[in-house]
């Protein structure tokens, strides 16, 4: 079959579909819903072909239910086809799909592709339940255990990059067997197979003579693990899909080798409005035009192994030309491969390994704009990144806590003495919660703090040091909350003790303001929103925070890593936080909040280099707009968490004492604007 059907094209001889071997072993054969082999499902051979609107779930599974409660001949063949996941998807109606869908890591990570991907989630979930029914209404009527159930597809995701080539995106597909001749118990087999071994495994297990037109091997040894491989290499051919583009491609274990053959130069673009497919007359800065197809151009890469971390996962290519290391016109190309000798290095490539690679390196950079930083807080980060495997986003919650730990003993230090440290315990839900009060003399008011650590670590002990300077620095009683943390308590058991606790010291009496870092300026943030109009709070100081479960902002990209906290970290740690909850709610995410008006004033400092600086600026944007007085700096070659390093950086210090003099001044008459 050169093209797909609805596009006019037609199979050779339908006498070879499998319908026509099975009948004559006596097996009954039906179809419902989506098939591409032919325009008129009728010609396939079928001994019914039940006639519904659409191919989508909601009407394939009635028909397949239905069918399957008639009882019919047995043994029989039935192809339920759906159309799901085909495009158009599915609005998705979850704010957390929509939030959190990472895409296909070939496309660029953005609001669009992440809304595209949730709805490809909502299609996938509605496929889900098609198939759950069919399932169901096996086990109803007592056959299950006597029926095999192959699920798979005939391509990759619809996306670009995916479906209609021949990269492991696009013909690497699920095939989930269930039945008798061992398919069963929940083993996942790595042996590299095709569907066109689904024919002689089918003859195979019903004990039939493949027809001798029949390709592909019987993957029945590798189910009963007899062998561990079936196939020593699988092959994969595309003609004709939106537009006639053939490629041929050969898939082993170690390597896949795909062949383009054609005149065309330009790459074929989305099908038109007229249905005919276009191409590129204008290629972008070039890009295009460097990358020209040539006749027979040839691709060579290796497969991403089941060993490899998903961010690596990443397929090379190379064209042949004059600078490169094939050979025009020749049939084998040279390919130069040193063997990995670790799963955790990557492979290297041919034609030219060192040149490849230097490119990249090059690329890379220039893209890249590295941020001056604080000599003291660039020798901070430097020690960081030399911090020997794993990443800090894989480390156990316990390792990380204890390295939070450690860290703070050694950049924090032990702090400057006040003149009253005093813990005392406040109700709240759930139990009572430490709060430690750091008063300094004369002090004014109190100053709610919540620290940060990403809703999983840090503690008042860790924030003591700096904590002891603000209270000096603001003239104000500091109160640390010790609130419940992830992934223990998720959220919003820790937005529950904050209330309740800044509740407790408001009833105590005078001026009172609400501050934190990081999470617990996201904590802040939403109690100061929460408890405008019953408490009043005189100002919202907030440091680096937490502001959006988005995360998808420049600077989310710009120091994703490098820079301390990395973008992997914040992914983890809000998974971490919300478990499964609703990150898109103002509770969660302050920024997506409808109303801010009469919130109180605010003090925000960003870090410049800092993976969250974007969403804590466009929190200060979304309280101007509100009416509220507000006051941002973004301090000047710093990263995230620098507030903290009081011990080791001035930088550090003099943000502390910043933040102590506007809690001073908001704290000593009410009623003060912040300029």
């Amino acid at each position: 079959m050169t093209g797909l059907a609805h596009r006019g094209w037609t199979l050779n001889d339908y006498g070879h579909h499998i319908v026509h071997t099975l009948r004559g072993a006596g097996y009954w054969s039906g179809l419902i819903g989506e098939q591409h082999l032919s325009a008129d499902p009728e010609v396939l051979g079928y001994d019914r072909v039940v006639d519904i609107d659409t191919t989508r779930v909601e009407s394939v599974v009635p028909a397949a239910v239905a069918l399957l409660r008639e009882r019919p001949p047995q043994p029989f063949f039935l192809s339920v086809g759906f159309f799901e996941t085909h495009r158009e998807y599915f609005p998705s109606t979850s704010i957390r799909d929509s939030l959190y869908s990472l895409p296909p890591n070939n496309l660029p990570d953005t609001p669009e592709t992440r809304q595209d991907m949730a709805s490809y989630k909502a299609s996938a979930r509605s496929l889900d339940q098609g198939v759950g029914a069919v399932l169901n209404a096996l086990d109803e009527h007592n056959i299950a255990d006597d029926t095999l159930v192959i699920l798979t597809t005939d391509h990759g995701l619809a996306f670009p990059g995916a479906k209609g080539t021949l990269t492991d995106r696009g013909i690497g597909v699920l095939l989930i067997m269930r039945g008798p001749g061992g398919f069963h118990g929940g083993r996942v087999s790595e042996a590299l197979v095709s569907q066109i071994d689904l024919f002689p495994t089918i003859c195979e297990l019903v004990g039939l003579d493949r027809p001798d037109f029949v390709q592909g091997r019987s993957i029945l040894p590798a189910m009963r693990q007899d062998v561990e491989e079936v196939n020593d290499a699988i092959f994969a051919e595309l003609t004709y899909h939106a537009a006639y583009e053939p490629q041929r491609a050969i898939r082993t274990k170690r390597w896949k080798y795909v062949r383009r053959f054609g005149e065309r130069e330009l790459p074929v673009l989305a099908t038109s409005t007229t249905g005919r497919p276009r191409t590129s007359s204008s290629p972008p800065g070039g890009a295009i035009a460097r990358c020209r197809a040539r006749r027979c151009t040839t691709y060579c890469s290796t497969p991403p192994s089941h060993t490899t971390s998903p961010t690596s996962r990443r397929t090379a290519a190379c064209s042949r030309s004059s600078r490169s290391g094939w050979r025009p016109g020749c049939a084998r190309p040279r390919i130069r491969c040193s063997t990995a000798t670790s799963t955790r290095r990557r492979a290297r490539w041919s034609t030219n390994p060192t040149r490849c690679r230097r490119r990249i390196r090059t690329a890379c950079s220039d893209s890249v704009r590295r941020v001056p930083l604080h000599p003291e807080i660039q020798g901070i980060l430097d020690a960081m990144n030399a911090l020997p495997e794993p990443p800090a986003h894989e480390v156990p919650v316990a390792e990380a806590r204890a390295g939070h730990i450690a860290e703070a003993e050694q950049l924090s230090g032990e702090g400057e003495p006040v003149a009253e440290v005093r813990d005392v315990t406040v109700p709240s839900p759930g139990g009572g919660v430490p709060v430690r009060l750091l008063v300094p003399e004369g002090a004014n008011g109190v100053v709610a703090y919540i620290h940060g650590g990403g809703w999983m670590m840090g503690s008042i002990d860790t924030f003591d040091a700096p904590l002891r300077r603000l209270a000096n620095a603001s003239g104000a009683t500091v109160a640390a909350i010790e609130y419940r943390q992830a992934p223990e308590h998720a959220s919003p058991s820790a937005l529950d003790v904050c209330l309740a606790a800044i509740g407790s010291l408001s009833a105590e009496g005078g001026p009172l303001a609400v501050a934190g870092d990081s999470a617990g300026g996201n904590l802040a943030a939403v109690c100061a929103r929460r408890l405008r109009g019953e408490v009043d709070l005189r100002l919202q100081a907030l440091i680096y925070p937490v502001t959006d479960a988005g995360l998808n902002r420049p600077s989310f990209r710009e120091f994703g890593t490098g820079y301390g906290l990395s973008a992997a970290q914040v992914r983890r740690i809000w998974g971490l936080y919300l478990d499964g909850a609703d990150g898109g709610v103002p509770d969660a995410s302050p920024l997506r909040a409808e109303d801010l008006a009469g919130v109180a004033p605010a003090f925000v400092i960003t870090a410049e280099a800092d993976v969250l600086r974007d969403e804590g600026e466009a929190y200060v944007d979304a309280l101007r707009e509100a009416g509220v007085a507000v006051e941002h700096v973004r301090w000047p070659g710093t990263i995230h968490g620098f507030f903290r390093w009081v011990a080791a950086a001035a930088v550090a210090r003099d943000a502390v004492d910043a933040v102590g003099a506007r809690l001073r001044a908001a704290l000593a008459v009410k009623d003060v604007p912040v300029a």
